[in-house]
């Protein structure tokens, strides 16, 4: 209702074909609100329909979210970390807990962070894992014909164990790798291609030229994390990061 952004309708984002889709469009009008107040003090409320009893190895959990900003903070680790641990107990799927400091103002982003402390639930072994899935990688400025400027690329060289890795270790690998360099300047932009770019060099293949070539193969896998966010479809269909 006029500028009032608490009495605005909701934005419908069900039964559109791609939800995950859906759900960006969703964060994307929450950053039409340019006024800082309303935009930290209006709240975005996502509601999902209940699920039974019986399916929660179905569900797309990915992580327990918990801020550090409130009074609360302590009581919503603990309540975090409970989570992790019953879902474990229940499904045998471990997703981590992630600590989230929310922006002060629309110029700020979120930042996510991981701490081994806040785990309730250990990290279980991955069958044939990798003592170490990233050799090494590299920030380097380069022109990108789908990109304004020279943007920052990391140029990631897997170990040989890394470059053979199978889809169950796909998390554990991510996660060394924001560990080593989720913490630079460069990462910083990203609104989740990251993660996106990773699994695509890990599982596209296609024919380049006449020949069969898969992503994975290539010398290094160059991650930008100005890229814009897409729909997987289109992910896999450019080839990774030409989209």
């Amino acid at each position: 209702m006029g500028s009032n952004h608490k009495k605005q309708c909701g934005f419908a984002i069900g039964k559109r074909g791609d939800d995950a889709e859906a759900f960006w469009q969703g964060v994307r009008a929450r950053q039409l609100i340019k006024n800082d107040r309303d935009a930290i003090q209006t709240q975005t409320e996502i509601r999902v329909p209940p699920w039974g009893e019986n399916e929660d190895k179905a569900l797309p959990v990915l992580a327990f979210i918990y801020t550090p900003r409130t009074k609360q903070s302590i009581e919503g680790l603990a309540l975090a970390k409970d989570d992790q641990k019953r879902y474990y107990e229940k499904t045998g799927k471990w997703v981590p807990v992630i600590r989230v400091d929310l922006p002060k103002n629309n110029n700020e982003d979120a930042i996510f962070k991981y701490y081994d402390a806040d785990q309730a639930a250990p990290i279980p072994k991955v069958a044939n894992e990798c003592k170490s899935y990233i050799a090494n990688a590299t920030w380097v400025q380069r022109d990108d014909p789908h990109l304004p400027g020279k943007p920052w690329t990391l140029m990631v060289t897997p170990t040989e164990c890394g470059r053979h890795l199978t889809k169950q270790q796909q998390q554990a690998a991510y996660a060394e790798l924001y560990a080593k360099y989720g913490n630079s300047k460069q990462w910083n932009p990203d609104n989740g291609s990251m993660y996106q770019q990773w699994v695509c060099h890990l599982e596209w293949s296609g024919n380049v030229d006449g020949k069969e070539v898969r992503t994975r193969d290539k010398p290094t896998w160059n991650l930008e994390p100005v890229r814009p966010r897409a729909s997987w479809d289109e992910v896999f269909k450019q080839g990774c990061n030409a989209y």
